[in-house]
């Protein structure tokens, strides 16, 4: 049978899939930066920081970092960061921050893992393959731009009055 194209029906159908193909393998493309990286592509985190009482100085892995209230830029791929407070009057606190897997990072699974089982994926062969292959090179750049990770949005400290020994007193000029 022969269809308006001039193509047998045979041909029809595989161009057909043939487009079908090139749709599937596009989308992946498109998407093979990963959920995790088009939602959050910073390898840092802005985090709000504050304090009780506020006017503490901020420390952020023992360098200087401003006065609460604050934001500060924390990358995601540090695995803990020590935010120290210190204020004259007060004890001084430490904060870790602690990164934690992105929501994203499922999405990225899923997504391969269903898109593994398409036809039309190529010739990378069966789907078990396949999803190696896509979760190793999604995966591998999302922990490697520190997309994978995220941290908490703010960080409060509350800080606790010294004894009264311990407490500094302000510097007074000599007469």
């Amino acid at each position: 049978m022969i269809l308006g194209s001039g193509r047998p029906a045979g041909a029809y159908a595989a161009a057909r899939h043939g487009k079908y193909r090139q749709l599937v393998t596009g989308t992946i493309l498109a998407f093979s930066c990963g959920c995790a990286t088009l939602a959050s592509p910073s390898s840092t985190q802005r985090v709000v920081v504050s304090s009780d009482p506020p006017g503490a100085q901020l420390l952020v892995d023992g360098q200087p970092a401003g006065v609460t209230p604050t934001a500060v830029e924390l990358g995601r791929r540090d695995r803990e960061t020590t935010l120290r407070f210190e204020k004259d009057g007060f004890l001084p606190d430490e904060r870790f921050v602690r990164r934690s897997v992105s929501r994203w990072l499922l999405a990225d699974v899923a997504f391969i893992a269903v898109t593994s089982f398409l036809p039309g994926g190529g010739d990378e062969g069966p789907p078990p393959p396949r999803i190696a292959v896509g979760l190793s090179w999604v995966l591998g750049l999302e922990y490697l731009t520190g997309a994978a990770f995220r941290l908490p949005k703010s960080v409060d400290a509350k800080l606790t009055p010294a004894p009264a020994g311990m407490r500094r007193q302000p510097d007074r000029a000599e007469p």
